[in-house]
This record gives C-alpha cells, structure tokens and sequence, in this order.
C-alpha cells in the first residue's frame, strides 16, 4: 500500500548505497524506486528525469580491466536481467565489482548485489571508490620501487617466474637483460646521493622509454636495473639492449655522461630463475670486465 511504499522509500533515501527497484511483471520493466543516493549521482531529480537523460542502469557500467560487466541484448529484458542476476550469484565476492560515471563524468567503483523474489528486482551499489584508491596506493608500494617508479625486485622475483611459466607452455622464450650504471660509486662520490638519485631516475625513465608496454623493468638493487622482453629471441634482446645503451650514453646531464653496461641473455626451457638472472649477471660482469659501456650478449 501507498503507507508501506513511502516508509520503504523514507529507509532507503537515508542509504549510502544506491539502491533502485525494478517490477519484472511491468512491461516495460522499468525503474519503479530509485532512492535519493542514486539520483544524486546521476544529477537528476526523478526517476523520470534519469529515463529521460540515461539509458537503463546495466547499459551504463564501465569496461575497465576485468570488472563485471553487464548489457541487455533488448530483446526480452527481463530474461536478459533475471540472467545477470544468476551469473552474479555464481561470482566470488572480490569480483562483484562494477564501474559506472557520475554526473561529472568522473568513473566511481562499486560493489554490485541483486536480488530477485517474485517479480521485485532489487539492486544495490556500494561506493567502494575510496577503498580501492587505497588498495592501489598500498599496492604501489608493494610492488613499485619509491625512488625510480618502476618494479621492484619482490615484484619483478613474481613476473620472472610468470614468464617462465608462460614460456615453459607455449615454448616462446624471453629475453633478459641485467643493466648496470657505469662509475656509479664515483657519481655519489663525487656529486652526493641527491644527484645520484636523479641520475638513477633518469636512467630509469630511458629505459621505460625504449621498451614496449609489455615489457619489464624493474630495479634489482642499487644502480643495478632488469628488463624481461616477452616473446623476444637473444638477436632481439640484444639489438634492444644496444638501443638502451645508446639512448643512456646521448643524454645531456650537468655531470658529463653517462654509460651503462648490459648482459643479455635468453631463456633456456626448464631453467630457474636463479639460473636465468645468474647468466645475466655473468655476461654484465664480462661487459663490466672489457671496459664497460657495453652489451654482452649469451
């Protein structure tokens, strides 16, 4: 009765999480309560103004990496929602998450339940936007080294072993580069660890800046940096590892240049990773070893 509707809309208008009705025996299966948290998001000040303005709710979340994503095919909506309704049932809690715009067009983050009895659709989204900003600053940390911006070594130790896994199964090898700053000791030495510190950052954006996005780099340690090369033969890793090598030794810096020396190797089937990044460190010691400013290649 119309005493019922207005206490359950009076409840839900006082909900963080937007929440909205749908009658599946409605013809059209259109919104019948949307409370005030939803409208809000989308600037509008009705249910009526939100059809008019947007198209339905499941044709508006985002595709962004791997989230749920949901549409209606048109043709009959509520097979198509009772649908959505039973694959979100069957995923895990982590991967109940939806992305959709706000009126500012900024992408917000929730975490998605449906419920159906009867004909009664309910859907309710809780901003979850904050808790994953944080999720990706803590990550950040985990995982990126603070000085340089790029992997660190716990997180290149779990990339490595991901190639090799692929690689293992697909039998396309990699190739691994081991990069170490020329007279870097000198460099500290001489200028102090502020200007080292920008040396190292500079040598890292040159490196970021001569691969491909699916490439890897990653700070080993100290001066000393790793790039894994998917799907890359040693001809190949080593024609790149020359690149990178020119590209350090060209930058202008107000201490004079800069070189680095590079050992390359390329995946064996079946070896570890210790047995990869060893052959690496040995070849970058013979570059070391013959002068620096070079590329030694398997």
């Amino acid at each position: 009765n119309i005493k019922q509707k207005n206490m359950l809309e009076f409840i839900i208008d006082h909900t963080d999480s937007m929440i909205l009705m749908m009658d599946l025996e409605e013809k059209e299966h259109d919104l019948s309560i949307a409370n005030k948290a939803f409208l809000n998001f989308f600037g509008v000040k009705n249910i009526e103004e939100f059809k008019q303005k947007y198209d339905c709710i499941f044709n508006l979340f985002v595709e962004e990496n791997d989230n749920v994503l949901f549409k209606l095919k048109g043709e009959d909506k509520k097979k198509d929602i009772e649908k959505i309704n039973k694959k979100l049932s069957t995923l895990d809690e982590n991967k109940k998450i939806v992305h959709l715009k706000d009126k500012n067009k900024n992408i917000k983050h929730f975490y998605i339940d449906m419920n159906q009895k009867n004909d009664l659709f309910v859907l309710i989204l809780t901003d979850i936007t904050k808790m994953q900003e944080e999720m990706v600053q803590l990550s950040n940390k985990a995982f990126f080294d603070n000085l340089t911006g790029v992997y660190n070594r716990y997180k290149l130790n779990e990339l490595i072993e991901y190639e090799i896994t692929r690689s293992n199964r697909t039998k396309a090898t990699f190739g691994c580069l081991m990069l170490d700053i020329d007279h870097f000791k000198k460099i500290n030495d001489t200028y102090g660890h502020i200007k080292g510190d920008e040396i190292l950052k500079t040598v890292a954006n040159v490196i970021k800046n001569s691969l491909r996005k699916t490439d890897i780099v990653a700070r080993f340690g100290g001066e000393e940096f790793i790039v894994v090369l998917p799907n890359t033969t040693k001809d190949r890793a080593c024609k790149i590892a020359e690149k990178i090598r020119r590209s350090i030794e060209d930058i202008q810096t107000d201490i004079g240049k800069i070189t680095i020396s590079i050992g390359v190797s390329e995946y064996k089937f079946d070896e570890t990773k210790d047995e990869l990044v060893k052959r690496c460190d040995l070849r970058l010691y013979k570059a070391k070893s013959n002068g620096r400013n070079l590329v030694v290649c398997d």
